[in-house]
């Protein structure tokens, strides 16, 4: 006997032989199962069959599998199913309250297999914005079960009983919550006082203003209240009063007041304060002010005694401050040190706090001071000082001809570094001179019996140009041909003959005579650039050769067409130099020496010092030059055993007052001569 199935069952029974049957037997499951045999031909029925038993077994599907299975989901309505499905049958499973969903369950071999979709809340949309209010969700999104709670803005209230609402099985519950505006109580002022706005009803945020009907009074409080998120009121309602100042209820620094015994004050009245020892009023040297009331009733500086205090200095020169942080007082001390090229001034040790501030002042001063370095061939570089302080650096630019710059700095010594210009190197010229620079430029010219093989007798050339320089050839050699203007050169085998293109002179203006070039002078050379035409009133300035120096005016003038007069020589300094010594060794050799008669008489120049009785050997005057004349050297003469010596310098007329009367004389000489040309035939 088999045990009773659950469902129909197959049976299938095999016997096995040399020959065999299969029986199929169809057993319903209503009934016990019975193994019925045939029997076949010589069948053997001893230990020499082998069968097999297939047993399959079509079970069904009960509810209490699917409530402890994984489809199940406790937001399913399992109410009203039966407790078993047969194989292939479907059945609906509903949803909970608040859910919605599709949902089959089938039965297949025993096991439940789910179609469509597993229970969801219920969507219940926006809850609806009230006015005057936010609300904040309570849950996921908008779906049953979730609730919003709604708040009402700054100022405002809730005047619902409730101020939620929850997402229901057929939407959101109650209805929109109401907010009001708060309003603040109804307030009054005294008749005096003047109110601007609406305070019988005032929401939040209304203002009040306020001011005194009488100009004698002033308001004490507030100008403007308002109406807050609270429903009340800022502040409270001011009052209006006659106008007063008052003193301080509790003076501060020991502050004394006079007139005493009397704090109110009406409007244009004073009062003097004084401060204690250590305190001061309105400026750290004043103990004591006046104060006076004013028509707003404030007084006209603010009465508290503040006690004299010295910041920590901010001065870069010292080194050590034994008190960074502390607070410092009056006459209270600090000690220094000062970095390194400075000194503590006046030896002081310490600096005291004073009304005035520390002292001494400056707290430290510069050891080492450096006066400005003028350099004849360099410049300061920026804007120079007369006195410059320790390790200040001062920059120089060579000029003059001189290339390069550099750097000075003051030092404990004085001024320290190297003055590195690089001079102009002069070229040498054989049988020939240069002079400079000047301006740049050098000036050059030949010795005595040779000349430039160009024109005019000198040449000028810049530092470090690569330009050859005008050769000199002996006087008797010819040179370049002269350019002269208004004619052409001709040649003719040896011979060159200027021809004067006469066409040019078919109609010519009155003009002044033009100068040569300036004459050549005996080891000087002319310093001012060439010009190609010398007009009355052009200059030029002559300078000596190295060891010769000037005596006397060294520049000279064209006047209609001539060179004016040349008041100047080159003298070997060579031989002024020992005639010094000399000089010198024969004044300390008649220390007693006899006396000089009143000193010379110089063209347009008088004595600058006072007369004297007698002037012994060794005595000095000084010249001073007559208006509109300048002096060229050394105003200055000493008498020497009885004779003066003789003077080394000259009065001319000022520059600018020839140049004056030479334009006035120019324009009358243009107007009352003209310049006859003549045409000749030049050879050389």
């Amino acid at each position: 006997m088999f045990p009773e199935p659950k469902g129909d069952v197959f049976i299938l029974l095999l016997l096995s032989n040399e020959n065999f049957h299969v029986i199929y037997k169809y057993v319903n499951s209503k009934t016990s199962v019975h193994l019925k045999k045939e029997e076949t031909a010589n069948a053997l029925i001893f230990f020499k069959f082998i069968f097999i038993f297939v047993y399959c077994y079509l079970a069904d599907c009960t509810l209490q599998d699917f409530v402890n299975g994984d489809l199940y989901d406790r937001n399913f309505n399992t109410v009203g199913l039966q407790s078993s499905y047969s194989p292939g049958e479907e059945v609906r499973v509903g949803c909970t309250v608040g859910y919605t969903g599709f949902f089959k369950l089938q039965c297949m071999r025993g096991r439940w297999q789910a179609i469509g979709k597993a229970c969801q809340r219920k969507s219940c949309g926006h809850p609806g914005d009230a006015q005057f209010a936010d609300f904040i969700l309570e849950g996921e999104d908008f779906v049953f079960g979730s609730q919003v709670v709604y708040t009402c803005h700054k100022g405002y209230q809730m005047v619902s009983r409730r101020n939620t609402r929850r997402c229901m099985e057929k939407g959101w519950d109650g209805t929109l919550p109401v907010c009001e505006a708060l309003q603040c109580p109804v307030i009054s002022a005294d008749n005096n006082v003047q109110m601007i706005g609406d305070a019988d009803e005032a929401n939040y945020g209304n203002v009040l203003r306020f001011t005194c009907r009488s100009s004698n009074e002033i308001l004490y409080g507030s100008q403007q209240i308002y109406c807050n998120e609270h429903g009340e009121w800022s502040d409270e309602v001011p009052k209006c009063r006659a106008i007063t100042c008052k003193l301080p209820q509790f003076p501060v620094g020991g502050a004394t007041y006079d007139p005493p015994f009397r704090n109110v004050f009406p409007p244009g009245g004073t009062v003097k304060i004084t401060c204690g020892d250590n305190y001061y009023i309105s400026r750290p040297q004043d103990i004591s002010a006046v104060a006076t009331c004013k028509d707003d009733g404030e007084w006209s500086f603010e009465l508290t005694c503040r006690e004299v205090t010295c910041n920590r200095p901010r001065d870069p020169t010292l080194y050590d401050w034994r008190n960074w942080d502390q607070r410092v007082m009056l006459r209270d001390t600090v000690r220094y040190s000062c970095r390194g090229g400075y000194k503590r001034t006046g030896g002081a040790t310490e600096a005291t706090c004073t009304r005035d501030g520390w002292r001494p002042n400056p707290l430290c001063q510069g050891t080492v001071t450096c006066r400005r370095k003028d350099i004849p061939y360099a410049d300061i570089e920026g804007k120079s000082r007369q006195v410059y302080t320790y390790s200040d650096r001062v920059h120089y630019n060579c000029k003059d001809g001189r290339e390069g710059s550099f750097s000075l700095t003051c030092g404990q010594n004085g001024w320290e570094g190297s003055e590195d210009c690089r001079e102009c190197k002069k070229p040498d010229i054989q049988h020939g001179f240069m002079v400079g620079p000047y301006n740049e430029t050098l000036y050059y010219t030949c010795e005595e019996g040779y000349k430039l093989v160009t024109k005019p007798w000198w040449g000028e050339t810049k530092c470090g140009s690569k330009e050859a320089l005008a050769q000199c050839i002996e006087e008797s050699a010819c040179g370049e041909l002269p350019a002269i203007p208004h004619m052409e050169v001709e040649s003719q085998r040896n011979n060159y003959m200027y021809n004067l293109v006469l066409n040019m002179f078919s109609s010519l203006p009155a003009i002044l005579s033009h100068c040569a070039p300036p004459p050549k002078v005996a080891n000087a050379v002319v310093v001012t650039s060439r010009q190609k035409e010398y007009t009355s009133g052009s200059e030029a300035t002559y300078q000596c050769r190295d060891q010769y120096t000037i005596k006397g005016v060294a520049t000279v003038t064209c006047i209609n067409g001539t060179w004016g007069e040349r008041n100047f020589t080159c003298t070997c300094t060579y031989i002024q130099k020992h005639l010094k010594l000399l000089q010198m060794l024969f004044l300390s050799l008649s220390a007693n020496g006899n006396p000089c008669p009143n000193p010379p008489e110089v063209a347009h120049a008088v004595v600058e010092t006072s007369d004297q009785t007698e002037y012994t050997s060794g005595s000095k005057v000084t010249y001073q030059c007559r208006d509109h004349y300048t002096m060229e050297g050394v105003g200055r003469i000493t008498c020497i055993n009885g004779q003066w010596e003789e003077e080394k310098f000259t009065c001319s007329l000022a520059r600018t007052y020839i140049q004056k009367h030479l334009k006035l004389l120019q324009m009358l000489y243009e107007r009352v001569q003209l310049v006859q040309f003549h045409s000749n035939l030049i050879f050389f």
